[in-house]
């Protein structure tokens, strides 16, 4: 028979674990997204555009719009606060007082991108 301990270790182990997924999963689309914005510069540079530049672009739009719907908070936020995770994805690497600058920067640095890939 299993005790009160046992169900609330069991629970922990639970939320660990899915806080450990939803880093995972938090990680893989940053790094797509770094992806989506080099290969946009690289084709705005070369200018040659191609339809994978041109969803790139949409994707990194599609990022900043919902960003912005989420009061400048990145979506995924919400699940690790779900779960108990204190910590947003890039509350782990950077310090405080860069945070506000972050989304900003990743917004000007990917407009700026597509405006290459443009013109």
């Amino acid at each position: 028979m299993k005790s009160d301990i046992d169900e609330i270790n069991l629970a922990a182990d639970r939320r660990s674990g899915m806080i450990f997924l939803i880093r995972i999963i938090h990680t893989i689309i940053f790094l797509l997204s770094l992806l989506c914005i080099a290969y946009v510069y690289y084709c705005g540079l070369r200018k040659q555009p191609d339809s994978i530049a041109y969803f790139a672009s949409a994707v990194l739009v599609l990022q900043a719009i919902l960003v912005l719907i989420n009061n400048r908070q990145c979506p995924l936020r919400v699940l690790h606060r779900k779960f108990g995770d204190e910590k947003g994805f890039f509350d782990l690497f950077i310090p405080k007082a860069v945070l506000p600058y972050v989304y900003p920067s990743l917004v000007v640095i990917g407009s700026l991108g597509i405006i290459l890939l443009i013109f």
